[in-house]
């Protein structure tokens, strides 16, 4: 998840968003913390969920906002969090937005974490422009990474 986590970081750029889906326990805080790394957080910093702050920065070559919106039960929820106000100059990491997020971001990148027996499996899906421009970049990062591996990048996402 890692290693995942430091080739989607080589594709982002400020004003991106990432939706991360995906059930309990299936590594989307670790997927997190490669594009931490990935965008220069140095290891000293710890990068968890923000189950309960909701929303942490970092500080790296682009800001990120990495936002958890598990307990978020609505837009209007959602917009009173500031992330929207957040976003500005960064790249935003969503976990479980993609609902709440609905009309409100309509640009990014959806990666659907699930588990496939004692394996996982991550599908990516395009938001509007920038999001198929970035699952293009993404398809090259990882062909790069991980050339012995079959990938399937999905080609869009209703949203």
């Amino acid at each position: 998840m890692v290693r995942l986590g430091r080739a989607i970081a080589s594709c982002l750029k400020e004003g991106d968003w990432l939706f991360v889906e995906g059930p309990l326990g299936v590594g989307k805080t670790f997927l997190i913390r490669g594009i931490a790394r990935g965008l220069g957080v140095p290891l000293e910093v710890p990068i968890q969920s923000p189950t309960f702050a909701l929303i942490h920065e970092y500080a790296a070559r682009v800001r990120i906002v990495h936002v958890d919106a598990y307990r978020i039960g609505s837009k209007e929820e959602f917009i009173q969090t500031g992330v929207l106000d957040r976003a500005e100059g960064a790249v935003v990491v969503a976990e479980w937005a993609l609902g709440v997020a609905k009309g409100l971001v309509s640009d990014g990148l959806l990666c659907d974490l699930s588990f496939e027996g004692k394996k996982r499996r991550a599908v990516f899906c395009g938001l509007g422009p920038r999001g198929e421009a970035l699952l293009q970049d993404l398809d090259r990062a990882l062909r790069a990474e991980f050339h012995h591996k079959r990938l399937v990048l999905g080609r869009s996402f209703g949203h």
